[in-house]
């Protein structure tokens, strides 16, 4: 028997039903690279108390290994970001030590960023308002003048 690995699955784009799907064989005594997928689970006190919200960095992350050691996702638990200095690094991954991370151990996963409230110019408004220059009639006395 060999063993392979899926390459690249395409599927129909309006049905989703798979048209074709791309293997490869692998050895088992040789190490393979892949990127298995980052899951999200649990919930930021940060966030949860309003003071920020949850940003992730990467969605996925190479991984090499054995093919009988290959991992399909893994778990990152946002739970430990309880402040807005609070980070999650790849080196903070959960792997067995069969699998190795390829990226910079300092690379930022998910943190926490302040909330921020785009400002309207509500109160430019209203001056010129109060002063008796409507918005518009401003724009057409520059275009005036310009000419």
């Amino acid at each position: 028997p060999r063993v392979v690995l899926a390459r690249e699955i395409q599927r129909d784009i309006l049905t989703g039903q798979t048209m074709h799907v791309d293997f490869y064989e692998v050895r088992l005594t040789e190490t393979v690279r892949t990127m298995p997928r980052l899951e999200f689970v649990g919930e930021s006190p940060a966030v949860k108390a309003g003071i920020g919200v949850l940003i992730h960095g990467m969605n996925s992350v190479e991984v090499e290994c054995l093919p009988t050691e290959l991992i399909s996702s893994i778990e990152v638990d946002v739970s430990v970001l309880e402040t807005l200095d609070d980070n999650i690094l790849v080196s903070d991954f959960p792997v067995p030590d069969s699998v190795t991370i390829i990226a910079d151990p300092g690379d930022v996963v998910a943190s926490v960023v302040p909330v921020r409230v785009a400002e309207i110019e509500e109160e430019e408004e209203l001056v010129e308002l109060e002063e008796g220059v409507e918005p518009e009639e401003e724009e057409e006395e520059g275009a005036e003048e310009e000419a």
